[in-house]
């Protein structure tokens, strides 16, 4: 989950290696991990994510768990089709997330 902090600095470092300027801000897409796995998924999805081959438009539901870095972040998404069979992926709820995450954990078991 990206903060606001987070955002802001990746931000002035885009500036600051002139990838964008200060003025283009509108050309700089800052999107989480989360997005572009849902978009992979999108565009994997008929042959991977149907519950139903028969009926895809029955919907499938499917929790995605990030778990890199500092944190484990959990997000349920549901997943169904539009009349003209172009898949739709919705969040169930709001995402979870706690500092339980693989560099957390090493930090732990070096002072244990």
């Amino acid at each position: 989950m990206w903060k606001a902090s987070a955002k802001e600095t990746t931000t002035q470092t885009a500036i600051e290696a002139t990838i964008i300027k200060k003025d283009e801000l509108d050309k700089l897409l800052i999107i989480s991990d989360m997005k572009l796995l849902l978009s992979f998924m999108k565009r994997n999805m008929k042959a991977n994510y149907i519950r139903d081959p028969n009926d895809p438009t029955a919907g499938s539901s499917f929790i995605v768990c990030d778990a890199r870095g500092g944190t484990v972040d959990l997000d349920t998404f549901s997943l169904t089709f539009t009349a003209n069979n172009q898949p739709v992926i919705c969040q169930i709820g709001d995402g979870s997330g706690d500092t339980c995450g693989p560099t957390y954990l090493n930090s732990k078991f070096k002072k244990y």
